[in-house]
């Protein structure tokens, strides 16, 4: 059977894949300097000059977006320097551009410069910026790290709950730090509604991508059936429905809950339980 770990490395790496298939199939400018004769230094030049210079015309996006993956490819200190920088850009669209490059580069040290800027940047646009790249960098075991300290500690909700999607796609059956801060928010009283629904979400998306939850994570959610009420409960009722593989909670709820909108969450759960385990 395939592991958790390699269904989630293999759909980042068939993404990546696609994504740089896709670009070297596109003829543009960007190629082509890409191609071009010249030391590495000549073509970081030349491509740095396309990623900087302002669109103004539709093509000129493109050649924009392909300037900043090929310049990502060429691992340089400059070329990395130049993507950094840009996350700062007062042009929302160039520095997400550059987040993307980083991220999808399988470059260690861009990792690395993501990192920094998630855990250090004093803006909040840089740091989210910093969040997306680690997020399609992952499940690379530092993009991993710097995501799930962010989850916890970071001070902005939008970069927390950025850093959240982000550890859909880590491995998280075999690290346990992330699964401990996951487990941690969403059984806290006191984190802010909106990251605890973010944690639901991101095991939602994790169990899309795996198949799989681990058991830590499934015993958080079924505490939420005695913890808690409202739309975090009927979050936690509807993903149950989807990872659980015993009935009996879901059961024990609903015999006690006298809410129409709950007990109805826990019917809907409980049939999609028992349609699953079901002898065929």
């Amino acid at each position: 059977m395939t592991s958790q770990t390699s269904l989630v490395r293999l759909d980042r790496e068939h993404q990546r894949e696609v994504l740089f298939r896709d670009l070297a199939a596109r003829d543009n400018r960007a190629r082509r300097e890409a191609e071009a004769e010249g030391s590495p230094a000549e073509r970081e030049r030349r491509l740095t000059l396309l990623f900087l210079l302002p669109p103004t015309q539709a093509s000129d996006v493109a050649v924009r977006r392909d300037s900043a993956f090929y310049l990502a490819r060429l691992r340089t200190a400059g070329a990395r320097d130049v993507l950094i920088r840009a996350l700062g850009d007062p042009d929302p669209d160039r520095a997400e551009i550059a987040a993307a490059a980083l991220g999808w580069s399988d470059d260690p040290l861009a990792t690395q410069e993501l990192a920094v800027r998630l855990d250090e940047d004093a803006d909040p646009a840089v740091r989210r910026l910093a969040a997306l790249g680690l997020t399609l960098a992952a499940p690379n075991v530092g993009a991993a790290a710097a995501l799930t300290q962010a989850a916890k500690n970071e001070r902005d909700l939008d970069v927390r709950l950025r850093a959240l999607d982000g550890l859909a796609h880590c491995d998280l059956a075999s690290d346990p730090a992330a699964r401990k801060v996951l487990i941690e928010l969403l059984n806290s009283d006191t984190e802010d509604l909106a990251l605890r629904r973010g944690v639901i979400r991101t095991l939602r998306a994790h169990h899309t991508l795996t198949r799989r939850l681990p058991v830590e994570l499934q015993d958080a959610l079924r505490r939420l059936l005695s913890a808690t009420q409202g739309p975090l409960l009927i979050d936690g009722i509807g993903l149950l429905g989807q990872v659980a593989t015993d009935p009996a909670p879901l059961e024990d709820a609903q015999l006690k809950s006298s809410n129409p909108e709950i007990r109805a969450a826990l019917q809907a759960a409980l049939v999609s339980v028992r349609n699953r385990i079901a002898p065929r």
